[in-house]
């Protein structure tokens, strides 16, 4: 199997084809996470080696999560497993615009006898450890501790862990035995097949997943608007942009504080699904470029299906499947059944609107086809 590698000088943020010379129906790695001064070689995901590419957005996360597998010799897939953790994935279409980014959060290599994992959901570079006293003392904190070497290479991701009835001076001691086991992703042997073929499974999140790395810990008693809190929190995230003009104005308020520190993610999931004074909903996610996006649900639908295809309009063309976009109302043709209108029994796929209007609250895509 063979490995095209594309090399460019420039750094990530600039590395977008246009015209020409846009990337057409490909899956892009980059050598490096996001924002990062060594990121000029770039790794194409070519068909000859990659299968089972699937990925899912969702109007409540944007860019959400994709998957795919890696083929090629043992020794490849392991250099591969051993260098790739966050590195930052796109997907474009046949047109050359990005429909998916993300980075990669977890791999599962088979080969040499063994079934091997690694993923970067129990990596934490930045601890502090909330204490009790012994004899009902006081309430403390320790300082911050960070290990730099692996906040470069994965971000920054914080733990806020807590013991009772200790010393300071055990409290420390733990904190820094938690950051010296979680500062680097763990390797795991989670099984043995002496007869699998190599082959590495990969995982990859949205950037939204990154607002969760950090906490959300704002004292503020007083009431803000809920789009400044929501431009706070995107704020605090290294990947996440909210400066690309799409934090719409939400003028419903609630105070910043949430008593103890909450991680990013989680206040805006719950923020994003409470709407505005007038009860319009709002959606979140987080799209090209890493910009954050805010806004009220449309009030109109932008695509219809006829048969098995979406169109933009009932005399439009047929939009190719992996550019239907979360978020957006779909008309049908004749009204849906009750069996059409939740899929999987799942009501966060398809909110139903009408008899024959839905929204796509989940858009999974496959190099099968979409789901």
């Amino acid at each position: 199997m063979s490995v095209d590698y594309i090399k460019s000088p420039s750094r990530l943020e600039t590395v977008r084809w246009t015209g020409a010379g846009a990337r057409r129906g490909e899956l892009v790695l980059t050598n490096s996470i996001v924002g990062s001064a060594s990121a000029a070689m770039e790794l194409l995901l070519t068909p000859n080696f990659v299968s089972n590419y699937t990925r899912t957005n969702r109007n409540q996360g944007g860019y959400y999560s994709a998957s795919f597998d890696v083929h090629g010799s043992f020794d490849k897939l392991y250099d591969f497993y051993s260098r790739w953790p966050m590195k930052h994935v796109e997907e474009y279409d046949l047109g050359g615009q990005t429909q998916f980014e993300g980075f990669i959060n977890k791999m599962t290599l088979y080969g040499d006898g063994f079934v091997r994992s690694q993923g970067l959901d129990d990596v934490f570079n930045r601890v502090n450890v909330s204490f009790t006293t012994p004899n009902g003392g006081t309430s403390k904190k320790t300082g911050w501790a960070i290990y730099q070497d692996s906040v470069d290479l994965y971000g920054r991701r914080e733990a806020m862990e807590s013991r009772s009835n200790v010393q300071g001076s055990h409290a420390a001691y733990f904190r820094d035995f938690f950051l010296r086991e979680h500062r680097m992703p763990h390797q795991y042997i989670d099984g043995f097949d002496a007869s699998a073929r190599p082959l590495m499974q990969v995982e990859v999140l949205g950037y939204v997943f990154s607002l969760n790395f950090r906490y959300y810990n704002d004292n503020d008693a007083l009431e803000y608007n809920l789009s400044d809190i929501f431009t706070d929190v995107v704020n605090e995230s290294e990947f996440i942009s909210s400066y690309g003009g799409y934090i719409e104005s939400n003028t419903k308020q609630r105070a910043k504080s949430y008593g103890t520190p909450v991680r990013g993610y989680d206040v805006i999931s719950e923020l994003a699904q409470s709407g505005d004074t007038f009860k319009a909903p709002y959606q979140f996610g987080v799209y090209k470029d890493r910009e954050a996006h805010y806004t009220v649900l449309p009030s109109t639908s932008r695509y219809y299906s006829f048969g098995s295809t979406v169109q933009l309009s009932a005399s439009g063309g047929k939009v190719p499947d992996n550019e239907v976009l979360p978020g957006e109302f779909l008309t049908f043709s004749k009204a849906l059944r009750d069996s059409e209108k939740l899929r999987s029994g799942d009501d966060a796929q398809i909110w139903e609107r009408s008899d024959n209007v839905a929204l796509l609250a989940e858009v999974s895509y496959s190099d099968g086809g979409p789901s």
